[in-house]
């Protein structure tokens, strides 16, 4: 039986580099890219969530886009590190530190053929490069199984859209930072304004001030509203807030907006 390959999952190396580390404090670190982690002896550690997560030389570790954690280190040890991205069609992971069990032979071969692997700093030779692709793409068919396809994530930002635009069009003026959003959708903040940026073109915000704006101009159609009045009940703080932010997305200020009507 033939099966046609439909979907090319590429991978793309961006970074590749092994490092003797005397030190490792990891801070702001949320990539949009993927981060392929190995060590020669314990001692690193990751800190996610809450979760203190101890590097073990007998794993591989991949770290997903979007994820923001901190580390450590104990004693000093050589860090191998490499960056990559995979196209969407693999579909999208949740943020996150995946720890991958490596099959002793596996291990063998790869520090075998690895000799820039904790060496040297001969690690452009195309025969590493070819290995170290292999390795990752080992590492990405373990935790295939956590990909969520991207129709599903296409569906959750549609959801989100409609809870805002709802939201905004009854009132609502709290209930939209984007920790408070993303949530709702059961993902990590990073993720999911990453996620969100990607498929509207626009930050959380920026769409939420879009949409307040835009329900400000309807209500600038009612005379009996003043600025002040308007600005309240879009939940800016003060009309000069309003207003400045209202000449941003219009060109010009309320008042003007208004006397043009």
């Amino acid at each position: 039986m033939a099966l046609h390959v439909t979907t090319d999952f590429s991978l793309n190396l961006l970074l590749f580099t092994v490092t003797d580390l005397g030190e490792w404090k990891v801070s702001d670190s949320a990539r949009p890219y993927w981060r392929f982690y190995c060590n020669d002896r314990s001692g690193a550690v990751v800190y996610y969530e809450k979760q203190k997560i101890e590097l073990e030389p007998e794993k591989f570790y991949l770290i997903a886009p979007g994820t923001d954690f901190t580390s450590s280190l104990a004693r000093p040890l050589k860090h191998l590190n490499c960056n990559f991205t995979i196209s969407e069609d693999a579909g999208l992971m949740p943020a996150g530190v995946y720890s991958v069990n490596v099959p002793m032979e596996l291990l063998v071969i790869s520090r075998d053929r690895l000799g820039a692997f904790f060496n040297t700093a001969e690690i452009l030779d195309p025969a590493i490069v070819w290995h170290m692709r292999a390795l990752i793409s080992y590492c990405l068919s373990e935790v295939a199984h956590l990909f969520r396809p991207r129709k599903i994530y296409l569906q959750i930002i549609e959801d989100v859209l409609a809870y805002i635009d709802k939201s905004i069009n009854e009132g609502a003026v709290e209930g939209f930072s984007n920790s408070e959003l993303a949530e709702r959708c059961s993902l990590h903040r990073n993720s999911f304004t990453r996620l969100f940026r990607k498929e509207t073109g626009s930050s959380p915000q920026g769409y939420i001030m879009q949409k307040r704006i835009a329900r400000c101009c309807l209500l600038l159609h009612d005379n009996s509203l003043s600025i002040d009045q308007i600005a309240e009940i879009t939940g800016f703080c003060d009309r000069y807030h309003f207003s400045r932010e209202f000449k941003k997305q219009m060109g010009l200020a309320p008042v003007r907006f208004r006397n043009h009507l």
